[in-house]
């Protein structure tokens, strides 16, 4: 997706300089990615033009992340700075943006807003406040004194809303939450599973945070796009295929009861805990060598990359995970 030079004015490099650790942004872009990450042309940027920005097919969603109550009257003041002079209102950043059309929403996200009345269904979350007229009214007249002009800001109000994320700044309860929708989304969390793939993701969102935007072509490493998130997308299915499969293996003799038992575990996290084997074991075959019965193609495999010395049983799970892998990438696991 092409950006024009004029996009570099509007990214502030200060949330870059800021990730550390896990905080309340993380956890709501966590939120945004568990919930979303299956939909067509789904991609989101980490501190780039706002705190996040989310595409969706011809549309983009600009999201300011505050953690604390927020009302009108916050998301329109001006705060001053030791200079003197005044930083830019919430409202101001969020729809002050040059990429613009009439298809892009504009979201304030807070743990509270007190002044919310009535709702409607988002794109990206379930329920989202709407602005009164009479705020829309105090909000234009107050940011075209603060520099936007009057029809662009007027039709950006209209695709303008809040959200109440469903945690406060209290991480340990985010990220029960969290781990809630992730089994709710029909993602795994069994053995551990869901901990490390929010760690996972943890790590990916501060890899994009913390690049820098310096030319236009910058802004593009600041993506998680779908592809990168297809962990996510082993969803229970994929994991009882790959149990049935070692059950298979049992029956047919190529490895015993307690070896089933051994790799069933590994299979859970082998792609989280066991990176640097997982890429010993893709580089060394193709996709073409994962067709067929999959006992035997699985066997042959195993028998050809013994020699790597890996852990059998790791590699066994290695092998199986990439068969299942590649066969819910064709879509053949309904």
């Amino acid at each position: 997706m092409g950006q024009s030079n004029s996009n570099i004015n509007y990214i502030d490099n200060g949330g870059a300089n800021a990730q550390k650790g896990f905080n309340y942004q993380d956890a709501l872009a966590m939120l945004i990615i568990i919930t979303n990450f299956s939909k067509n042309d789904f991609c989101i940027y980490l501190e780039c033009r706002d705190d996040l920005e989310v595409d969706l097919t011809e549309q983009k969603i600009f999201i300011q992340v505050k953690s604390t109550k927020q009302s009108v009257a916050t998301l329109i003041r001006q705060n001053k700075k030791r200079d003197g002079t005044y930083n830019k209102s919430t409202l101001y950043k969020n729809l002050n943006k040059s990429c613009d059309d009439k298809l892009n929403k504009y979201k304030i996200v807070t743990t509270s807003y007190p002044e919310g009345k009535s709702t409607i269904k988002g794109e990206i979350f379930n329920e989202l406040y709407q602005y009164t007229d009479e705020q829309k009214k105090l909000i234009v007249e107050t940011l075209l004194q603060q520099g936007l002009k009057k029809e662009e800001l007027e039709q950006k109000l209209k695709n303008s809303y809040i959200y109440v994320s469903p945690f406060d700044n209290n991480l340990d309860v985010a990220l029960t939450y969290l781990l809630g929708v992730m089994a709710e989304e029909g993602i795994s969390v069994d053995n551990d599973r869901g901990r490390l793939l929010l760690c996972e993701l943890l790590t990916d969102i501060h890899k994009k945070a913390e690049k820098k935007i310096i030319t236009p072509s910058d802004i593009e490493k600041k993506k998680l796009k779908k592809d990168e998130l297809i962990k996510l997308a082993k969803v229970e299915k994929c994991y009882k295929y790959m149990e049935e499969i070692t059950t298979k293996l049992d029956n047919a003799g190529i490895i015993n009861f307690d070896d089933k038992i051994r790799i069933n575990e590994y299979i859970r996290v082998v792609d989280l805990k066991h990176k640097s084997e997982y890429k010993i074991v893709d580089d060394s075959i193709i996709d073409s060598e994962l067709s067929g019965n999959p006992e035997q193609v699985i066997k042959v495999l195993h028998d050809k990359l013994i020699s790597l010395n890996i852990n059998s049983n790791l590699l066994y799970a290695i092998l199986i995970d990439k068969y299942v892998m590649l066969a819910f990438y064709k879509e053949k696991i309904n």
